[in-house]
């Protein structure tokens, strides 16, 4: 069925890129900001635009992104393509634009989105009782994921990568696995704590050491590059940007742990449950995912052996102890969109193959398209931190006609944002249906063919 996959790939791929961001959030602006001046004076220094940002570092005399540097790194190449060719035009002397910031949208964030919602459909077996199609997009799109899919944050591509190197652990390829989520760590620096937890579970699963050892070998190139970055803007290859975070941000307590210190109840509760930046409410496939996974370990006894859930506990508990837990103006906790993902490919197979209620099922992830659908088209992910509960804050808004204008029908065509949303609406409405008989009808006619 590689043409079915290649046609699903296509449709979600456009799904995904008529609603790409160019709005100057100060962490977008942040990783955008060093792609600029590199092609503009050929220098990673931001210190002509850093008025645009408070995500900065300010490191001897001059201004840098805090930021991991991968999604910057790999986005240069093809704004300096898209430069080249035309796409990108600079506006009054200066390539700061709409461009640059929709380069970056489609390389880290459509890009790794698609590829994940592809990575889910291949786990998914065709004799599952669900549609693997329907279970691939439906739960995914209907979560907060999707609407940061279109925007310039490292949260996707980090995600994907830990999900690559999740993969390669289920394989055995423990280089490999190394190798991915090293890459992850130079997208988002959390991804660190994969490290030691990783390893030592290689240990207790594998009951050997060589299968560590290839694991740590494997974490050489991605570790080795940030050490190399850092020690070439900060003078220590252990001094990471976010030291040297600008006034906005720049406490003692930042200074001295870069914001951690322990994990507070309230936070953890604000971070999985709560309706502020609860991950099983903005993402609410994960409550079945997560019944899956507890049933399966109250047999098994054992949590502390497996991957994803060990991570996913330390990861939480990492969380819940920075002193900006929240993530600033969000839709959700984005800093959990890698664990999102990470569970969601591992869990959303089974709940595929055996639904515990199927009504219930669809109802909760219905509840999520329509969650997810108010805030992409309304605020996207840029809700104020003080709002506890976004939906009475966005619904008048939405309501009011106050529709989302960062799509490529309003942005080229100018189509209004109420149009762009109802013909995104009825393509995605399309796209499902026909993308679900086909799978149906492929399978139908050749029981032995694979997605």
């Amino acid at each position: 069925m590689r043409g079915f996959t290649i046609v699903f790939f296509a449709i979600n791929f456009l799904l995904c890129v008529l609603y790409i961001d160019s709005g100057q959030n100060a962490n977008t602006t942040s990783r955008a900001l060093p792609i600029v001046t590199l092609y503009e004076s050929g220098t990673l220094q931001i210190d002509a635009y850093h008025e645009l940002t408070i995500d900065k570092s300010y490191v001897d005399g001059h201004y840098y992104s805090d930021k991991a540097p991968l999604p910057t790194f790999i986005t240069i190449p093809f704004f300096g393509l898209a430069h080249a060719v035309g796409i990108v035009q600079p506006q009054d002397g200066s390539l700061f634009g709409r461009g640059v910031y929709h380069v970056g949208d489609v390389v880290c964030g459509v890009i790794p989105f698609v590829l994940f919602i592809l990575l889910v459909f291949k786990t998914i077996p065709k004799t599952a009782q669900v549609s693997p199609v329907l279970m691939s997009m439906l739960p995914l799109y209907g979560c907060f994921i999707f609407v940061y899919a279109g925007a310039f944050f490292a949260h996707i591509l980090a995600g994907l990568l830990l999900v690559l190197s999740y993969r390669q652990l289920q394989q055995k390829n423990f280089w490999w696995a190394g190798t991915w989520v090293s890459l992850a760590f130079t997208a988002d620096f959390s991804m660190a704590l994969a490290f030691p937890i990783w390893a030592i579970l290689i240990y207790l699963n594998e009951k050997q050491w060589k299968p560590s050892l290839y694991f740590l070998l494997g974490l050489l190139p991605g570790v080795g590059a940030i050490l190399l970055y850092n020690y070439w803007h900060t003078g220590s290859p252990f001094h990471l940007m976010y030291k040297y975070v600008a006034q906005a941000f720049a406490s003692e307590e930042v200074q001295a742990s870069y914001g951690f210190t322990y994990p507070k109840p309230s936070a953890i509760w604000g971070l999985l449950f709560s309706q502020y930046k609860g991950l099983f409410i903005y993402m609410p496939v994960l409550l079945f995912v997560a019944w899956y996974f507890l049933a399966r370990l109250r047999k098994q006894l054992a949590l502390f052996k497996h991957y994803v859930l060990a991570l996913f506990v330390a990861m939480v508990l990492l969380f819940a102890s920075h002193a900006l837990w929240w993530g600033g103006w969000t839709w959700g906790p984005r800093h959990l969109i890698p664990m999102g993902m990470l569970l969601a490919y591992a869990g959303i197979k089974h709940i595929a193959m055996r639904p515990p209620h199927k009504a219930l099922l669809w109802a909760i992830i219905g509840a999520g398209v329509l969650l997810t659908f108010l805030a992409k088209f309304s605020l996207r992910y840029s809700v104020p931190s003080h709002i506890e509960w976004p939906v009475p804050y966005l619904l008048p808004k939405f309501f009011n006609g106050q529709h989302n204008p960062y799509n490529l029908l309003t942005q080229q065509l100018n189509t209004s944002p109420t149009t762009s949303m109802v013909v995104w609406l009825l393509l995605f409405i399309s796209s499902v249906i026909f993308l679900s008989l086909w799978y149906k009808r492929k399978t139908a006619c050749d029981p032995t063919s694979q997605a």
